[in-house]
């Protein structure tokens, strides 16, 4: 009978410490699944920010109508008087044009030592950047667009 009874507590602390390992696993992977959702949730959320910045510079680049957020004449130039018509217009006129109700922006066009254009709203959350290459008055212009998170 003693034996018995010695075999029960020895199989009831087997099963403790097989309870303990299989919590922690479970945990373990629990964790690692939860990183990896996060992880794929902000690049969903980068790549969204990316298209809707390259769609918007896109259609600023490719419309000849500057009330439609267009700044050039043809294609690959720009045009000084649609870049002023572009600037005077209203930031949330622009955004809407553009489809970026939920975001902000800023678009600058440089060339190194002046500035042509620079109009927009930044804030200090995540951002993505769109680079063109644009001519204007016979200069390559550094067409820089930064969409920022709300």
């Amino acid at each position: 009978m003693k034996k018995i009874g010695r075999k029960g507590q020895v199989l009831s602390f087997d099963l403790i410490i097989a309870g303990i390992i299989f919590l922690l696993l479970l945990s373990t992977a629990f964790y690692i699944y939860n990183g990896q959702k996060y992880a794929l949730q902000e690049q969903n959320t980068l790549q969204k920010m990316h298209l809707s910045a390259v769609n918007s510079l896109n259609s600023i680049l490719s419309d000849q109508n500057c009330y439609k957020g267009g700044i050039i004449n043809q294609k690959g130039v720009l045009s000084s008087q649609k870049i002023a018509c572009f600037d005077s217009l209203d930031y949330n006129y622009l955004k809407e044009i553009l489809s970026l109700e939920e975001y902000e922006f800023t678009i600058s066009i440089t060339d190194g030592n002046a500035s042509s254009l620079q109009k927009g709203n930044t804030t200090t959350k995540r951002a993505i950047a769109v680079q063109r290459i644009a001519v204007l008055e016979n200069r390559a212009k550094k067409i820089n667009f930064v969409l920022f998170e709300k």
